[in-house]
């Protein structure tokens, strides 16, 4: 392990104190030696499973960035939640696992039938793709309405324009309560 000094100031005996470097995730906790070999078998159970991840598990999950985020983000479209508490609970995840985006809100418009939702709220990557799990909560279930990841261009029948929001990023315990899967009876 790399040891690195404390800095500050040195007590007047003049004596350094060093301490090792560890690798540490948002919580606090050391990243374990495994790291990436545990992130990736987690991606891939919950793909197969078609499972949230629990949020305890999640940073190490995103330590590895799946090719396709489509593996990590679809499972948070079974949430009870609007395109509002959906973009941030997403917005989350992809700060956790370092991914550059911006949560934007707009308008997004059905070219095709004439419909329009204000106040709409959707992430966009930095190679252009656009996060949208709600678009067809208001625009209707329909081919032509994407869901998901995608590119704008693949769906020229929707218009979206808007501006960044910052929605900032939620604490563990709002990430559980609003990620909860409520598709299962109690």
């Amino acid at each position: 392990m790399r040891t690195l000094p404390t800095g500050g100031q040195r007590s007047s005996g003049g004596d350094r104190r060093d301490r090792k470097f560890t690798m540490k995730f948002l919580d606090g906790t050391p990243v374990p030696d495994d790291y990436q070999k545990t992130a990736a078998t987690l991606i891939n159970a919950a793909c197969r499973a078609e499972e949230i991840i629990p949020v305890d598990e999640l940073e190490m999950a995103c330590g590895s960035t799946p090719a396709d985020l489509a593996t990590l983000l679809a499972p948070y479209d079974r949430c009870w939640l609007e395109c509002d508490g959906l973009t941030r609970v997403l917005s989350t995840i992809l700060h956790w696992c370092g991914i550059a985006h911006i949560c934007v809100v707009g308008k997004i418009v059905d070219l095709l039938d004439t419909v329009s939702m204000w106040s709409h709220y959707w992430l966009t990557l930095d190679d252009g793709r656009i996060v949208d799990y709600r678009a067809r909560m208001w625009l209707g279930d329909k081919p032509h309405i994407p869901h998901g990841i995608f590119y704008p261009a693949d769906f020229p029948g929707v218009l979206y324009s808007g501006e960044p929001i910052n929605l900032g990023v939620l604490d563990d315990e709002m990430f559980q309560i609003l990620a909860a899967d409520h598709t299962t009876a109690s």
